[in-house]
Protein backbone atom coordinates (compact mmCIF):
# COMPACT_ATOMS: atom_id res chain seq x y z
CA UNK A 1 0.00 0.00 0.00
CA UNK A 2 1.94 2.42 -1.41
CA UNK A 3 -0.84 5.20 -1.85
CA UNK A 4 0.26 8.79 -0.99
CA UNK A 5 -1.98 9.53 2.00
CA UNK A 6 -1.65 12.39 4.78
CA UNK A 7 -2.03 10.52 8.40
CA UNK A 8 -4.97 11.92 8.59
CA UNK A 9 -6.57 10.08 5.70
CA UNK A 10 -4.69 6.68 6.19
CA UNK A 11 -5.89 6.98 10.05
CA UNK A 12 -9.74 7.46 8.23
CA UNK A 13 -9.20 4.63 5.82
CA UNK A 14 -7.84 2.56 8.88
CA UNK A 15 -11.47 3.13 10.53
CA UNK A 16 -13.57 3.25 7.24
CA UNK A 17 -11.58 -0.71 6.17
CA UNK A 18 -12.52 -1.90 9.67
CA UNK A 19 -15.94 -1.17 9.09
CA UNK A 20 -16.04 -2.84 5.86
CA UNK A 21 -14.48 -5.26 6.89
CA UNK A 22 -11.24 -5.20 5.29
CA UNK A 23 -9.17 -6.29 7.62
CA UNK A 24 -5.73 -6.75 5.50
CA UNK A 25 -6.18 -3.28 4.56
CA UNK A 26 -6.89 -2.44 8.07
CA UNK A 27 -4.10 -4.07 9.22
CA UNK A 28 -1.74 -2.17 6.73
CA UNK A 29 -3.08 0.88 7.50
CA UNK A 30 -2.29 0.25 11.38
CA UNK A 31 1.32 -0.66 10.93
CA UNK A 32 1.66 2.12 8.71
CA UNK A 33 0.50 4.43 11.76
CA UNK A 34 2.85 2.66 14.22
CA UNK A 35 6.34 2.32 12.51
CA UNK A 36 6.02 6.14 11.30
CA UNK A 37 4.36 7.40 14.82
CA UNK A 38 7.64 5.58 16.53
CA UNK A 39 9.88 6.63 13.74
CA UNK A 40 8.79 10.22 13.87
CA UNK A 41 8.72 10.18 17.87
CA UNK A 42 12.18 8.44 18.20
CA UNK A 43 14.09 10.93 15.52
CA UNK A 44 12.56 14.11 17.15
CA UNK A 45 13.40 13.12 20.50
CA UNK A 46 16.81 11.88 19.55
CA UNK A 47 17.00 15.48 18.31
CA UNK A 48 16.38 17.61 21.15
CA UNK A 49 13.11 18.14 20.11
CA UNK A 50 10.50 18.12 23.09
CA UNK A 51 7.12 15.91 23.14
CA UNK A 52 4.70 19.58 23.12
CA UNK A 53 6.83 20.60 20.00
CA UNK A 54 5.84 17.35 17.90
CA UNK A 55 2.25 17.41 19.18
CA UNK A 56 2.26 21.10 17.86
CA UNK A 57 1.62 22.71 21.19
CA UNK A 58 4.91 24.06 21.62
CA UNK A 59 5.26 27.81 21.46
CA UNK A 60 8.32 27.91 19.59
CA UNK A 61 6.21 26.45 16.46
CA UNK A 62 3.48 29.20 16.68
CA UNK A 63 6.94 31.84 16.26
CA UNK A 64 8.01 29.78 13.50
CA UNK A 65 4.98 29.44 11.82
CA UNK A 66 4.40 25.78 12.44
CA UNK A 67 6.30 22.47 11.20
CA UNK A 68 4.24 19.95 9.60
CA UNK A 69 0.33 20.57 9.45
CA UNK A 70 -1.85 18.12 11.65
CA UNK A 71 -2.79 16.49 8.87
CA UNK A 72 0.51 15.34 7.66
CA UNK A 73 1.77 14.81 11.32
CA UNK A 74 1.39 11.42 11.93
CA UNK A 75 2.27 11.45 15.55
CA UNK A 76 -0.16 14.49 16.19
CA UNK A 77 -3.23 12.59 14.46
CA UNK A 78 -2.29 9.59 16.01
CA UNK A 79 -2.53 10.90 19.90
CA UNK A 80 -5.40 13.29 19.27
CA UNK A 81 -6.73 10.32 18.02
CA UNK A 82 -5.93 7.75 20.82
CA UNK A 83 -6.27 10.17 23.33
CA UNK A 84 -10.33 11.03 22.41
CA UNK A 85 -11.14 7.99 21.25
CA UNK A 86 -11.82 4.87 23.91
CA UNK A 87 -12.18 2.14 21.00
CA UNK A 88 -8.32 2.95 19.11
CA UNK A 89 -6.39 -0.28 18.34
CA UNK A 90 -4.02 -1.10 21.08
CA UNK A 91 -0.80 -0.80 19.41
CA UNK A 92 -2.08 2.92 19.07
CA UNK A 93 -2.92 3.02 22.89
CA UNK A 94 0.46 1.42 23.87
CA UNK A 95 2.67 3.89 21.89
CA UNK A 96 0.47 6.70 23.32
CA UNK A 97 0.28 5.61 26.75
CA UNK A 98 4.02 4.77 27.06
CA UNK A 99 5.34 7.72 25.36
CA UNK A 100 3.74 10.33 27.49
CA UNK A 101 4.22 8.04 30.72
CA UNK A 102 7.87 8.60 29.68
CA UNK A 103 7.76 11.98 27.89
CA UNK A 104 4.75 14.23 30.24
CA UNK A 105 5.14 17.49 31.98
CA UNK A 106 3.04 19.58 33.79
CA UNK A 107 2.87 22.45 30.95
CA UNK A 108 1.99 19.79 28.38
CA UNK A 109 -0.29 17.72 30.68
CA UNK A 110 -2.19 20.78 31.17
CA UNK A 111 -2.86 21.54 27.43
CA UNK A 112 -3.71 17.79 26.58
CA UNK A 113 -5.78 17.35 29.63
CA UNK A 114 -9.07 18.58 28.64
CA UNK A 115 -8.81 16.12 25.60
CA UNK A 116 -7.93 12.83 27.34
CA UNK A 117 -11.03 10.71 28.23
CA UNK A 118 -11.30 9.33 31.47
CA UNK A 119 -10.45 5.89 30.37
CA UNK A 120 -7.20 6.83 29.32
CA UNK A 121 -6.17 9.37 31.74
CA UNK A 122 -6.28 5.66 34.19
CA UNK A 123 -4.22 4.10 31.80
CA UNK A 124 -1.53 6.74 31.66
CA UNK A 125 -2.18 7.14 35.79
CA UNK A 126 -0.85 3.53 36.08
CA UNK A 127 1.80 3.37 33.60
CA UNK A 128 3.48 6.94 34.84
CA UNK A 129 3.97 4.63 38.50
CA UNK A 130 5.10 2.17 36.70
CA UNK A 131 7.57 4.03 34.93
CA UNK A 132 8.23 5.86 37.55
CA UNK A 133 9.02 3.01 39.42
CA UNK A 134 11.51 1.52 37.38
CA UNK A 135 13.26 4.64 37.33
CA UNK A 136 13.89 4.89 40.33
CA UNK A 137 14.60 1.01 40.64
CA UNK A 138 18.67 1.00 39.99
CA UNK A 139 19.93 -2.09 41.06
CA UNK A 140 18.06 -3.78 37.49
CA UNK A 141 17.07 -3.17 34.10
CA UNK A 142 13.27 -3.31 34.11
CA UNK A 143 10.99 -3.00 31.07
CA UNK A 144 7.59 -2.28 30.28
CA UNK A 145 5.77 -4.61 27.95
CA UNK A 146 1.88 -5.65 27.85
CA UNK A 147 0.64 -8.78 28.56
CA UNK A 148 -1.30 -10.83 26.36
CA UNK A 149 -4.17 -10.59 28.82
CA UNK A 150 -6.36 -7.86 28.93
CA UNK A 151 -7.61 -5.94 31.37
CA UNK A 152 -10.95 -6.68 31.25
CA UNK A 153 -12.08 -3.38 28.60
CA UNK A 154 -10.22 -5.26 25.91
CA UNK A 155 -6.62 -3.49 26.32
CA UNK A 156 -3.81 -4.49 27.88
CA UNK A 157 -2.39 -4.25 31.32
CA UNK A 158 0.86 -2.88 31.98
CA UNK A 159 3.19 -5.38 33.90
CA UNK A 160 6.81 -5.01 35.04
CA UNK A 161 9.04 -6.83 33.67
CA UNK A 162 12.57 -7.37 35.46
CA UNK A 163 15.30 -8.46 33.15
CA UNK A 164 18.08 -9.35 35.90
Amino acid sequence: MDLLLTSLSRYGLRVLAGSLGITDLQEQCLSKLVSETEDMLRDALSEGVTLRQVLGLGPELAAKGGSATPADNVVQVVFRHVLKDTTSPKRLVLLVVNTLAAQLDPGLWDQLASMVTNVMKDRLFRAMLVHRQVKSEGACTPSVKSENASSGDGYATFVLDQQT
